[in-house]
């Protein structure tokens, strides 16, 4: 009898500690991995910020790479200084339109189609800018290639023409060439022209500076109004855009999610 009850104590006290043992093996398990809530959220929040930024300076730096590839091959050394008298016989430099957009074109008042065209375009563009409420921003000018015969009341008369706020510009034929050579401009009159009659060979682009005098776009004959406008108005929205002041990761953002111009 003794020796059945021992047996017996013994048995039950050896299925008592066998299923301890599992149990307490899995709460000692458990109470490795404990992280403060707070801890957690951190590391999540740094691993997402830490990832923005890595892609935000790389794409940074890529645009960086392609500016500096353009300037390299001379696509932005357009514009400069000059020194010229408008239509209503004022001196104006280039120092005189700062604060401004400048849609700036190039031409002479006898040329017989192609100036007329695109003055008659860029006018179209000025209406568009008065519409949306934009033409306080820019100031409009055309340059004349043809001092000789481009006087101020002639180029006055000329420019009214086109759209009342168009500036004419005209000069010496020393400024006016400084003025070609700063746009990269190609101008040149007729040999042995000692008459009125003759034409002026120019290049035939409309250029866009910013506020502070540096070269944003160019358009050609191949750009209709609508095309012109549309380009201009995000030039400014950008520009614009680019002077609110903003924080590290606002920069970064704003570099991010920067779009490229409407298509030409």
């Amino acid at each position: 009898m003794l020796r059945r009850a021992a047996s017996r104590s013994f048995l039950a006290a050896r299925s008592s500690f066998v299923a301890e043992v599992p149990r307490r093996c899995y709460a000692s398990g458990s109470s490795r991995v404990n992280l403060p809530r707070g801890a957690l959220r951190g590391l999540v929040v740094t691993g997402i910020v830490g990832g923005i930024g890595v892609l935000a300076f790389e794409r940074i730096k890529k645009k960086k790479n392609e500016a500096i590839e353009m300037k390299s091959v001379g696509k932005a050394a357009i514009g400069g200084p000059f020194l010229l008298v408008d239509h209503n016989g004022k001196p104006r430099s280039d120092l005189s339109y700062l604060e401004k957009f400048r849609l700036v074109y190039f031409g002479f008042t006898y040329c017989p189609d192609i100036c007329p065209t695109e003055l008659t375009k860029m006018g179209k563009v000025l209406d568009g800018l008065e519409e949306k409420g934009q033409i306080d921003k820019i100031a409009p000018m055309m340059i004349s290639v043809d001092p000789w015969r481009d006087t101020v009341g002639q180029i006055r008369g000329y420019v009214n023409q086109f759209h009342p706020r168009l500036i004419g510009l005209t000069g010496t034929p020393e400024q006016v060439m400084e003025a070609c050579k700063s746009y990269r401009i190609y101008a040149s009159k007729p040999p042995d022209e000692d008459d009125d009659d003759y034409l002026v060979d120019h290049s035939v682009f409309m250029f866009l500076m910013d506020p502070e005098g540096f070269y944003v776009a160019h358009y050609g004959p191949d750009k209709d109004e609508d095309q012109i406008l549309e380009q201009i108005l995000w030039q400014m929205r950008k520009y614009e855009e680019n002077l609110k002041p903003a924080g590290l990761f606002a920069q970064l953002w704003r570099k991010w999610t920067e779009s490229a111009p409407p298509s030409s």
